[in-house]
C-alpha cells in the first residue's frame, strides 16, 4: 500500500497490459508470477526482494547468468505493440545485455539492450526476422548505475519510439516488420540473449510489461510521472527581520 505503488499499478492497469512482471515474488521463488496474464515465468537464478525504482515497488537482480523463461510471447502476432521496463544496468563494457529478447532463433527475435555494438553503444530496440529484414531504433546509451524507466513503441504505420524516463530519445518511421513478422516465437526471455555468446544482463529489472498496442507519448509520459514523487528545483524560503512590527516574506518555492 505504499506510495508511489499503487497509483503507478493504477495507471498501467488502465492501458490494459498483457503481461506484466512487477518482480514483487517473495525471495527465492521459483516464478515470476505475471501479474495481470497468463504469461507468468520460470525463474533461473534471479535474486528477488531487492528494493524497486519507486516507493513500495521491488525488484529483481540479474548477475548476468540469471534470467527468466516465459512460456510464450506477449506480443506474438502484434501488429502494433509496447514494451517498458524499469532498469538499473551495472554499466561497464559487455555489451549487447538483453532486457528482454523473444524469438524463435538467433536470427528470429526481437530484444532491447541499454547499451549496443553499435557506434557509441546506443540503447537499441531491434526485430530481426529470418529473412534478414531489420527494423531498430536508437537512443543515447542508458546511464548504468541508476533507475531509469525505459519503453518503446510501434504504431500500425510502422513509426517506432524510444523513450527514456518519458521523453522521446529516438524514433525510425517507415518501418515494414512488427512482432508478427517473427511468427511463432516460443523461446523469450528477460536478462538472457538469443545469440550465442551475446552476454546476459547485468542489474536488476523492475515492472517489466507489454501492451498489444502502439501506448501514446502522453500515456507513455503519465507512466514515468506516476512512478516519481515531486521534488523542489527551489526550496521555501521566509525573508525580513523577525522583529515585532517587521514584514516577513514568504516564498513558497517552485516543484
Amino acid at each position: 500500500g505504499t506510495q508511489p505503488y499503487e497509483g503507478y499499478e493504477a495507471t498501467v492497469a488502465a492501458d490494459g497490459p498483457l503481461a506484466q512482471f512487477r518482480f514483487d515474488d517473495a525471495a527465492g521463488s521459483g516464478t515470476l508470477a505475471d501479474s495481470v496474464g497468463s504469461f507468468t515465468a520460470s525463474n533461473s537464478g534471479i535474486v528477488l526482494g531487492g528494493e524497486g525504482p519507486f516507493g513500495g515497488s521491488r525488484s529483481g537482480s540479474f548477475g548476468g547468468e540469471a534470467f527468466a523463461t516465459l512460456p510464450s510471447g506477449p506480443l506474438e502476432g502484434a501488429g502494433a505493440f509496447t514494451a517498458e521496463a524499469w532498469v538499473d544496468w551495472t554499466g561497464g563494457s559487455s555489451f549487447k545485455q538483453p532486457i528482454f529478447d523473444f524469438g524463435s532463433n538467433s536470427t528470429n527475435y526481437m530484444y532491447m539492450t541499454p547499451a549496443s555494438a553499435l557506434s557509441g553503444h546506443k540503447l537499441l530496440f531491434e526485430i530481426h526476422t529470418a529473412g534478414g529484414t531489420v527494423a531498430q531504433v536508437t537512443g543515447p546509451e542508458l546511464t548504468a548505475k541508476a533507475w531509469k524507466y525505459v519503453a518503446v513503441s510501434e504504431t500500425s504505420a510502422g513509426t517506432l519510439t524510444l523513450y527514456v524516463n518519458g521523453e522521446q530519445v529516438g524514433q525510425s518511421t517507415g518501418e515494414t516488420i512488427a512482432p508478427a513478422a517473427l511468427g511463432s516465437i516460443p523461446s523469450d526471455y528477460l536478462g538472457r540473449s538469443l545469440v550465442s555468446g551475446d552476454p546476459g544482463f547485468k542489474g536488476s529489472l523492475s515492472n517489466v510489461a507489454f501492451y498489444g498496442k502502439a501506448l501514446s507519448a502522453e500515456r507513455i509520459k503519465a507512466h514515468y510521472d506516476t512512478a516519481e514523487l515531486p521534488v523542489n528545483t527551489a526550496a521555501p524560503t521566509i525573508s525580513g527581520t523577525v522583529k515585532d512590527g517587521s514584514t516577513l516574506t514568504a516564498k513558497a518555492g517552485s516543484w
